[in-house]
């Protein structure tokens, strides 16, 4: 079964080269192209497909709006964000709105092929132990799968690093993992 996408993009042109690039180099299945955030989160809500691929800036609403919405409606949907923003100012407004990986526009085809290959691989759904976290906790695993500290994380998302330690136990707990490795590759499958 293909992995299956939705396209978030207010540029006709730009999404209609990604959407063979994809479809052609990936053999992935387009689920819709649309270019607002309320159609997003309609056509997120109705298809609900294996990954995201997000503009911040749409013709209507922001790309931030359906990340959060994704985090907190969608956690197993794998959120990506293509965008010509890439600096620490949008990483930790990515990551204050539910988190994702951040790809620039700039990229050439190859490298965005090989990067999404990298991070979506063919068998894109999530362990189903994940459905067992909160959002916040699918965050912080996310953070953990980049290579975070507890100081970067609780910084990120504006908590102290006590809530942070909470979480990564909750996680533990709630996936039934002791060994700190296999959470580190756990939160690396988990990006989105």
């Amino acid at each position: 079964m293909p992995t299956r996408f939705l396209l978030v993009e207010d540029h006709p042109i730009f999404a209609s080269g990604l959407r063979q690039l994809l479809e052609a180099n990936l053999g992935w299945q387009c689920v819709g192209v649309v270019d607002q955030e309320q159609q997003a989160l309609a056509s997120l809500d109705e298809s609900t497909p294996d990954v995201a691929i997000i503009d911040l800036a749409l013709r209507r609403g922001s790309g931030l709006g359906v990340i959060a919405a994704l985090a907190e409606r969608h956690p197993a949907v794998r959120r990506v964000v293509l965008s010509s923003s890439t600096g620490a100012e949008t990483e930790a407004a990515i990551a204050a709105h539910g988190g994702a990986l951040l790809l620039d526009k700039q990229l050439g085809p190859a490298e965005l092929v090989s990067a999404l290959a990298a991070h979506v691989p063919s068998s894109v759904r999530l362990d189903e132990r994940l459905n067992r976290l909160s959002s916040r906790e699918l965050q912080v695993l996310q953070l953990i799968g980049q290579g975070k500290t507890t100081q970067e994380m609780a910084q990120l998302l504006y908590v102290s690093t006590k809530t942070i330690e909470t979480h990564r136990a909750h996680i533990k707990r709630k996936l039934e993992v002791a060994d700190v490795y296999k959470l580190v590759r756990l939160g690396a499958n988990a990006l989105i």
